[in-house]
């Protein structure tokens, strides 16, 4: 039977046991969802809840539409993804990770903060797996091939066997994350067609007018 204390002592490779009985849901929920995305629902549900125990108090289809509704909620809304401090040098980058989405936040030459999806245009590989640092350009693990800070796609190995990309690279850029600044935080936006980050916050930034939240700062 379901019990968090059997979430507990099976708890997904490598992940420590969170404290707090709703982050042990939480962390066996995101391992799922992930799992799921990547290879799909298995023919014997028996089985796969031996490995899975978090299946075991909701169905496939109640599973199913909490992801897609978790999903929806998290790419229509404004997260805090990092501080400014994060990002504070050309180059200085952050991943942000929620659910099953890898966020680069990065700050470029120009000195505009940017966000892009953590995802390589040729076959979906993580063009950056350190959570944070300071890059020149991000490069896919497998065939090599490197944007530049903005986005832009600088260089593929081997570009004679990718014409249709060579002849468009506007179309091969990083998937590109909004972006929204205020405080000394950074914000991103996966909905292109959310409101803007001003009318997200509504009244919070007059009632934090006189604590100058864009002074502090994290070492």
């Amino acid at each position: 039977d379901f019990s968090i204390s059997r979430l507990k002592e099976k708890m997904p490779w490598g992940v420590p046991v969170p404290d707090d009985d709703t982050q042990v849901m939480y962390v066996w929920f995101d391992a799922l969802v992930n799992y799921i995305s990547a290879i799909g629902w298995p023919d014997d549900m028996k089985s796969f809840s031996k490995w899975w125990p978090v299946t075991q108090f909701a169905g496939k289809d109640q599973i199913r539409q909490q992801a897609a509704m978790w999903q929806a909620m998290l790419k229509s809304v404004w997260l805090y993804a990092c501080t400014g401090a994060h990002v504070k040098k050309p180059g200085d980058y952050f991943i942000f990770e929620v659910a099953n989405n890898s966020i680069i936040i990065v700050r470029g030459r120009d000195g505009e903060v940017r966000a892009f999806h953590n995802s390589c245009r040729h076959r979906g590989a993580r063009v950056c797996e350190e959570p944070q640092g300071n890059r020149k350009s991000f490069v896919c693990p497998y065939h090599g091939w490197t944007w530049n800070l903005d986005g832009t796609l600088r260089e593929i190995p081997c570009d004679w066997d990718f014409p249709h990309v060579t002849g468009n690279p506007e179309k091969f850029q990083l998937p590109q994350v909004r972006v929204g600044l205020w405080g000394g935080f950074v914000f991103i936006n996966m909905d292109p067609e959310a409101p803007p980050l001003e009318d997200f916050m509504g009244v919070l930034p007059d009632h934090f007018r006189h604590w100058h939240m864009d002074r502090r700062y994290v070492e």
